[in-house]
């Protein structure tokens, strides 16, 4: 594996994060969009606008609903690309990858959205005391949600270029992930069928 990609794509997955969650919302952070950036670092942009879309139409299904965390598209995309561009994995494989680490993903943003709710206590007595000081608050939650991100898909990444370099044998399991990856399309296209007839039924 390209190291130099890998912390590139990282470093982007982290940025793409705020996006995401709190800063601009430009929906560059959707999967299909995220994996050809991804992409396009790691040198494989076509393999992974592929994979992208297939991981939109399947995290479609997804709502975000009451204190239930959608599995995370940035990190599912970066994962699944790093995993894809490391030769490492099959495309199926490399997929599946990343529909795992974006779904694990989601118990760590809920720990992080715990530990911003402890500061609410903090920040209304600064408020009352007349000096808020939001910025340096804004500011801690954005690094803290970038590098965890950015930890997260190098960690995640890292340790499957090692077992890779480690002589671990896992194109084994290629032949069953492929034959599921190219049935994909089929099962994202029907789940999101179902999901807009059940809009218009309303």
């Amino acid at each position: 594996m390209d190291y130099f990609a890998l912390f590139a794509t990282a470093a982007a997955a982290g940025l793409l994060q705020l996006d995401n969650v709190q800063f601009l919302q430009s929906m560059v952070s959707r999967p299909l969009s995220a994996s050809l950036v991804f992409g396009l670092i790691c040198g494989c942009p076509g393999e992974a606008a592929r994979l992208g879309l297939l991981t939109e139409l399947i995290y479609s299904d997804y709502m975000p609903m009451g204190g239930s965390l959608p599995p995370n598209g940035v990190t599912a995309s970066a994962v699944g690309v790093l995993a894809l561009s490391s030769g490492v994995m099959s495309p199926g494989l490399a997929f599946f990858a990343g529909l795992a680490a974006g779904y694990l993903y989601s118990g760590a943003e809920f720990r992080l959205r715990t530990i911003r709710s402890g500061w609410n206590s903090a920040v209304e007595a600064a408020l009352s005391a007349g000096r808020p000081a939001l910025g340096r608050r804004l500011g801690a939650s954005l690094a803290m949600e970038s590098a965890a991100v950015f930890v997260y898909v190098a960690v995640l990444a890292g340790a499957i270029a090692a077992a890779g370099a480690a002589g671990a044998d896992l194109l084994f399991l290629a032949p069953p992930a492929d034959l599921a990856y190219a049935f994909m399309p089929w099962l994202g296209l029907s789940a999101l069928y179902f999901r807009f007839r059940t809009q218009t039924l309303k």
